[in-house]
Order: C-alpha cells, then sequence, then structure tokens
C-alpha cells in the first residue's frame, strides 16, 4: 500500500506517542513510507544531531555509565576539600581540559559553608561542588536527546518502534508536556542548559550555598512552587502570597528539577527557542545572549539577568560550558 505524505508523517508521530499496541496496528504505513517522505521529516535536523544519530556507540556509552546511589551523609568543607584536591580536581584544569568533573554522592551542600569568611574562597568550594550535578543532570538530558534522535532515525529507515521503544517514548512526551506526537515540539524541549548558566542561577538563588533554602530544602535554584510539592516558606513572602520554595531530597533531584522546569515551562519559551537558534546553526548554545531570557525567573527582571552575566564573566563561568564528567566517584561516607 502506497501511502501519502501526510499520512505517513501522522503515522509516525503516533507511533511516536503511543504504545506497542498502536504501533503494531499502524506499522505497515511507516514501513511503507518511502525515503523522500521520511528524508523530509529529517529537514530541520542540524549537522550536531545528525552527528549524534550517527554515533550509537556513543549513546551505549552513555547509557552504561555507573549510576551510583547518592547518600545522606554530611561534610565538612574541610572534607570535601581534601577530597576535591586529592583528585585533582581543580576549577582551572577544568577549564583547560585537564582533567574530568569527578562524582559526588552527597545529597547535600557542605553543612559549614555559610561559616567561611572569605567570600573567594567560598565562591570556588560551591562552584566546584554544583559543577558535577549540573553535569550529571545534563548528560540525562542530552542521553533522552541521543536516544528519540536515534530512535527516529530508525523509524526513518523503515523499522518499526519495539514495545519498550514506544512506551519511552510515551514517557517523555508526558515529562515534558509535550503535545504526543509533536516530535518538534519534544526536540524544542529535550535539550541541555550551559553549565555556565546553570551555575550562576545557582549562585545568585542560594547566595553561594548559604541560604536557608540550599541548606536546609538542597535547593540552590531557587524554583518557586504551590502546595502539591514540599517546599520551604521564605521569610520575606508578603501577605498574600502562597508561594513557597521547593525543597528535594538531593542536590541531584534539584538539579534535574531546574533543568526541568527550564524547559517546559511557558515562561521560559524563549529560552528555548533562542537555543534552538544557536543548535540550527551549529554554534555553542551562548549563556550570556540566553540569559536575557530569564527575566520572568525572578521579580528583579533586567537586573536579575545583568546579574546574571556579571557572575558569569567575572567568575569565568563560560570555560566550564565544556567540562566533563569523569567516570571517578567521591564517597564521602563514614569509613570510605
Amino acid at each position: 500500500m502506497r501511502s501519502s505524505g501526510r499520512n505517513s508523517i501522522k503515522a509516525l508521530k503516533v507511533v511516536l506517542s503511543t504504545g506497542a499496541l498502536g504501533a503494531a496496528i499502524i506499522g505497515g504505513l511507516i514501513m511503507s513510507a518511502n525515503s523522500a517522505i521520511m528524508n523530509d521529516l529529517l529537514e530541520h535536523w542540524n549537522q550536531t544531531d545528525r552527528e549524534i544519530v550517527a554515533s550509537k556507540p556513543k549513546m551505549a556509552r552513555a547509557n552504561n555509565l555507573a549510576k551510583p546511589n547518592i547518600v545522606q551523609a554530611f561534610a565538612s568543607v574541610a572534607k570535601v576539600k581534601d577530597a576535591f584536591t586529592s583528585a585533582g580536581y581543580e576549577l582551572d584544569a577544568v577549564r583547560w581540559g585537564q582533567v574530568a568533573v569527578p562524582r559526588v554522592l552527597l545529597a547535600s551542600l557542605p553543612y559549614d559553608l555559610p561559616q567561611m569568611r572569605q567570600a573567594q574562597d567560598r565562591k570556588t568550594v560551591f562552584l566546584r561542588y554544583m559543577l558535577p550535578y549540573v553535569l550529571e543532570a545534563n548528560n540525562r538530558v542530552l542521553h533522552q536527546r541521543e536516544r528519540m534522535l536515534y530512535l527516529r532515525a530508525k523509524v526513518e529507515r523503515g523499522h518499526r518502534l519495539g514495545e519498550k521503544e514506544a512506551m519511552w517514548f510515551t514517557a517523555l512526551y508526558k515529562e515534558y508536556r509535550a503535545k504526543p506526537g509533536d516530535f518538534e515540539a519534544l526536540l524544542l524541549r529535550v535539550d541541555t542548559v550551559p553549565v555556565s548558566l546553570a551555575l550562576a542561577q545557582a549562585a545568585v538563588e542560594s547566595g553561594w550555598g548559604t541560604s536557608r533554602f540550599a541548606q536546609e530544602g538542597n535547593a540552590p535554584f531557587g524554583q518557586w512552587t504551590s502546595n502539591a510539592y514540599a517546599g520551604l516558606v521564605p521569610k520575606e513572602r508578603k501577605a498574600g502570597m502562597t508561594h513557597k520554595v521547593r525543597s528535594f531530597d538531593s542536590l541531584k533531584l534539584s538539579a534535574e528539577s531546574y533543568l526541568r522546569n527550564l524547559n517546559t515551562h511557558r515562561a521560559y519559551k524563549g529560552l528555548r527557542q533562542m537555543r534552538n537558534a544557536f543548535r540550527k546553526e551549529d554554534k555553542p548554545i551562548d549563556s550570556i545572549a540566553i540569559a536575557g531570557t530569564l527575566l520572568k525567573y525572578s521579580e528583579k527582571g533586567m537586573e536579575y539577568v545583568n546579574l546574571l552575566r556579571h557572575i558569569i564573566k567575572k567568575n569565568d563561568l563560560i570555560a566550564l560550558d565544556s567540562a566533563k564528567l569523569g567516570e571517578a566517584i567521591l564517597d564521602f561516607r563514614p569509613g570510605a
């Protein structure tokens, strides 16, 4: 049976948004789509995405990285600094591409970070500590993006999605609050955030890790929430306001939620559109430019944007955008 281009595209969208039963029912339509039609689906792919799809082994390695459990242990600044130094983990070495960033298993920031008297030293500890969590969250999103692009190419080659693959897509649409079947809308949302921007926002929102929200709620990104989630009530909350700052069981979950917030909330549609524009031109995502889309992240508006840009520049954070997460794990549990 020969199908029209419109029907083939519609069928592909259904396959990508339904379970195994739906995929099996309309699989014949997908299989019958000619290569010209399917190539049309790939019209808007940029070169970077094409390279990702061509690199299945790369995706497999990302998927097979060890996923150690986060531990509810507490560490002092001194212990954290000693561990970082012993591992050769220095920010300048990361900036120069000399070392990979080790993984950190602790759920929370060092408990005595607010007591550090030297501001610059405190900033350095905070950045070294938060960087692994930001990279981990970005890696998770990057793997999702790699897999969805690979599966899209699989369909383009005339193969049907398996049951688990179709179910995975269904869950992905739900996580990113995208309309089922709208692959382009999903692709716009499943993407990373510049490390420099994430670190700058964490620094501003948490006072470099010293805020009550960061210390008590593992919430360095200051995400507001309603009664649907656990959170801490801001002491300066105005009368009549009901928001809280959402709290998390770990910094890992906080970083993942931060990315999901930027990737799904309507207030940050501009960020996603600008990021996509950089992708289409195969250019690095400019955190200074993209910070300008975050006017609604804070009540301070442009003042907040300017502060982010200042912190990014003053602390040479853009040089950390190319940081890579290594396989070394720093374990702070007693006796480790």
